[in-house]
């Protein structure tokens, strides 16, 4: 729970970083960016986690056998499974947070504040910067189970 707190500090940090950059060079390329085009890539990016654990675990099927055939032990690599999913759950909270945050950054009220203006484009940077990172580790989980498939499976690296 508590490496949890501090990545989201950390995606934070680097989202609060991008917005004050932005309003420092006074461009409006980021909110506007955030407000348009954040959501459709949040669920296009979902859709792409989605696409890759479903090639993740296929490899981990054809690993489970090869292993069950050469020592009658079947894994069942249940920690993956949980990992993978909570990610979809991750990216789905994501989702649900960018709705929420963006009819709020949107509104006329949040115009009339400011420091809410900020508080919510931060928000949104925020979440941009973690589906990134899920983006990431869902990727780099890819290149583990190639590599674990060639050393189980036999086959000859290229």
């Amino acid at each position: 729970m508590m490496q949890k707190i501090k990545t989201a500090v950390f995606y934070l940090c680097i989202g609060a970083i991008l917005i004050f950059g932005s309003h420092a060079l006074e461009s409006t390329f980021l909110p506007e960016f955030l407000m348009k085009d954040l959501l459709t890539i949040l669920i296009a990016l979902l859709a792409i986690n989605i696409a890759t654990l479903g090639i993740v675990f296929s490899k981990l099927e054809e690993i489970a056998i090869s292993v069950e055939e050469k020592t009658g032990a079947r894994p069942t690599f249940e920690k993956t499974q949980q990992e993978a999913f909570s990610s979809v759950k991750e990216q789905m909270w994501m989702i649900g947070i960018t709705v929420v945050v963006s009819m709020g950054c949107s509104s006329s009220f949040c115009e009339q504040y400011v420091v809410l203006k900020y508080i919510t484009q931060t928000i949104l940077a925020t979440v941009l910067v973690w589906d990134l990172f899920v983006l990431y580790d869902t990727s780099s989980a890819v290149f583990k189970v190639l590599n674990l498939s060639y050393s189980f499976l036999g086959k000859n690296k290229k």
